[in-house]
């Protein structure tokens, strides 16, 4: 495998590792590992950005149909009232809606939210506390709606409810208490009510966080694991399509090329040349040399024919053991043959020694082409063992040469000298 798929096949090992624990039962505190829990965060921002605007829009005229009733609720502080809402409130309300459509304040979606509900219970605590209407306390109502819709409608995460449930709380008990227009029972009823309501909507808004982190987690781990699955087959289509070896192209990825370049040329009408390449006396090389160094002269044998191609269309495979094939698109046989004589001198240069070759002291190919227009064949297979017959005649005439299919033997390029003993 490539280090890129090894990196991103341990990456997801190590989070389907953290997904699976925290599945176990490690979420009570509705936080997971810093890795985890920015991801999570960056998933998720979308959905609540979304959310939060359109529920933020809600509560907007939520709050402010409650200017209707401040004119008969409180009579002696309505117009105060209708300031505190429309002039200071709700215009910093829409800031924050506003706000939480920029992406780069997707993190602080929910302090946003917490802005807002401290917004709207504060606001009404100030509103009941200038008036000395009997009515005042049944503000706190309005309170507990508010609480309710960020914590249970919302869904602003946990610990941002919990810390403005407190604040809310506290700031409610001496607000509450300081009404002269009700009794002392009530006063302390509506602070029980108002707490109750509170504990209530935590409790459910700490369920659905934990929930919705579950199913996000069990989400994330198949994401995960069929992503796993792509890159790893992804990467054994990559494995099957090369050889491993010389890195040149299999003989299942050339068949598979060879077939499509050979109905492009057919469909157009344009040339198309192979290269049939063969490995000179080289069971000798095994032999003399042993597989290991027969090895390293293949791949060495791979980087002299990458050497001889220019065009990035051209493709060099290896067809099995010491057979290598190129293939040409929109290349006639002449130009083919430029291509060979590249390959055949990059293979002379770098005179690895063959002592037991009785051709030349050194590693030499022989080499077939055949190409031309599709016309002149009858299929792909018949332009292939055309090319293999050009080989067998290279061959047949003294190896380490380059014959054209339906041509003489080309001439012979002189080897380099074999290397000067060290003994």
């Amino acid at each position: 495998m490539t280090t890129a798929t090894t990196a991103i096949n341990d990456t997801a090992t190590e989070l389907i590792a953290d997904i699976d624990r925290l599945l176990a039962g490690g979420m009570a505190r509705l936080r997971f590992s810093t890795k985890l829990e920015d991801r999570f965060l960056s998933d998720t921002a979308p959905g609540r950005s979304k959310r939060y605007t359109l529920l933020g829009l809600i509560a907007i005229v939520l709050y402010n149909i409650f200017n209707i009733t401040d004119r008969l609720m409180l009579p002696d502080v309505y117009q105060e009232a209708w300031v505190i809402r429309m002039a200071i409130v709700t215009p910093m309300m829409v800031l924050a809606i506003g706000l939480a459509r920029l992406p780069r304040m997707a993190r602080y979606l929910d302090l946003l939210a917490m802005i807002l509900i401290l917004l709207s219970c504060i606001s009404l605590m100030v509103i009941f506390s200038l008036s000395r209407h009997a009515n005042a306390i049944h503000y706190v109502t309005g309170i507990v709606l508010s609480f309710m819709f960020i914590s249970i409608v919302v869904r602003m995460r946990f610990w941002y409810t919990l810390v403005s449930a407190v604040v809310i709380f506290v700031s409610a008990v001496p607000a509450v208490m300081s009404l002269t227009g009700s009794p002392l029972e009530i006063q302390i009823n509506s602070l029980v009510e108002l707490g109750a309501a509170m504990i209530i909507s935590l409790i459910a808004n700490y369920q659905m966080e934990y929930e919705a982190r579950r199913e996000y987690l069990r989400t994330l781990r198949e994401t995960l694991r069929a992503s796993a699955l792509s890159v790893a087959n992804a990467e054994l289509s990559r494995l099957a399509a090369v050889d491993t070896l010389t890195g040149l192209a299999s003989r299942r990825s050339f068949d598979q090329q060879m077939a499509l370049a050979w109905e492009q040329a057919r469909q157009l009408n344009r040339p198309l040349s192979l290269i049939y390449i063969d490995v000179d006396h080289f069971k000798r090389y095994n032999d003399h040399y042993g597989h290991p160094t027969g090895d390293q002269c293949l791949i060495q044998i791979g980087q002299a024919i990458r050497t001889g191609l220019q065009r990035n269309g051209d493709l060099a495979a290896r067809y099995g053991g010491e057979e290598f094939v190129v293939l040409l698109r929109e290349c006639g046989p002449d130009d083919a043959l430029i291509v060979a004589r590249r390959i055949r001198q990059a293979m002379t240069s770098q005179a690895i020694p063959h002592a037991d070759s009785p051709t030349a002291a050194i590693v030499t190919l022989s080499l077939g082409i055949a190409g031309g227009l599709p016309g002149e064949f009858k299929s792909s297979i018949d332009l292939f063992e055309a090319a293999d017959h050009a080989l067998y005649q290279a061959k047949a005439d003294g190896r380490n040469r380059v014959v054209i299919a339906g041509r003489a033997a080309g001439p012979v390029i002189k080897p380099a000298p074999s290397p000067p003993s060290t003994n």
